[in-house]
């Protein structure tokens, strides 16, 4: 939607952008926000490389923000509620993530990139402990 949102690579046009814009304007769709991560999006693991974006986003019209009037209360006190059950299965993935979004606030530099790649390792790890275990609650 903005030029703020991408970070390296080819700068998009302010045409295509203002034309998102305008199609979103005209179905009366607003963006519903989002929490976590800013970039949704990454390539290039080196400073002269990367490239980061954020491309997923979610959108309402004025109907279901009527039906959905809550959601934003919903979605914190959903929030809140799974960091409470899951905290202590997942207290590591949980310091990882949070870890992942302030790296993802900062100036990109080597040191910065390897320490996100590690902790995309990490998480893969913690998601594969999180798999195996579901799988053998199944068996």
């Amino acid at each position: 939607m903005f030029s703020f949102e991408k970070q390296g690579g080819r700068i998009r046009e302010e045409r295509q952008m203002k034309t998102y814009r305008k199609v979103l304007e005209d179905c009366e769709l607003a963006d519903l926000g989002f929490s976590g991560q800013w970039y949704t999006w990454e390539r290039g693991r080196l400073v002269s490389n990367n490239i980061r974006e954020r491309l997923d986003r979610g959108v309402a019209n004025p109907k279901w923000w009527d039906l959905f009037s809550n959601f934003e209360e919903l979605g914190r006190s959903l929030q809140g509620w799974s960091k409470r059950e899951k905290k202590s299965r997942d207290q590591r993935a949980y310091e990882l993530n949070r870890r992942l979004c302030e790296l993802g606030e900062c100036k990109i530099f080597e040191d910065v990139l390897e320490e996100i790649t590690g902790i995309k390792i990490e998480l893969n790890l913690e998601a594969d402990k999180e798999e195996i275990y579901w799988e053998q609650r199944a068996n």
